[in-house]
């Protein structure tokens, strides 16, 4: 078992990051290992803007998302305002850090997870308009902007 050093979740071994904080998960040998949660040393995916993410305002992603500027960002993701060219709407990008897209298990949830989103049409879900990926390989989800 794996288990997140910050909020002590237990997850399989094969799982490498926690789903609630994004922390990198530590192995666990049983109950002598535990870490107290407020002394742990977090380590994050990604702890600062990579450069990637730090440049794509200004950017045109697939030919049609013209992003504006950065609103938000977390430990596992990076969210842009961006102005679709085809419809002229505003739209919200959410870019998965560099680390989780290189991450086979975090892509597989991220796909389901879109997949789902796609269908489900209701006014308390945000529905998913596209999942895509860059030229040099960051992932991202575009919903409405409201």
């Amino acid at each position: 078992m794996n288990r997140c050093p910050s909020c002590g979740t237990t997850f399989p071994t094969d799982a490498r990051y926690c789903t609630r904080d994004g922390t990198r998960l530590v192995t666990s040998m049983g109950d002598s290992d535990i870490l107290d949660a407020t002394t742990a040393e977090r380590t994050t995916l990604d702890p600062g803007p990579s450069a990637a993410h730090a440049s794509l305002a200004g950017r045109m992603l697939d030919g049609r998302y013209d992003i504006v500027r950065k609103i938000g960002e977390g430990g596992m993701s990076f969210v842009y305002l961006a102005s679709d060219i085809a419809t002229g709407g505003l739209v919200a990008i959410k870019v998965l850090s560099a680390a989780l897209s290189q991450d086979a298990t975090a892509m597989a949830r991220l796909r389901r997870e879109a997949a789902l989103g796609m269908r489900l049409a209701h006014p308390n879900i945000c529905h998913i308009i596209r999942l895509g990926e860059t030229e040099d390989g960051l992932v991202y989800v575009v919903m409405p902007y409201v």
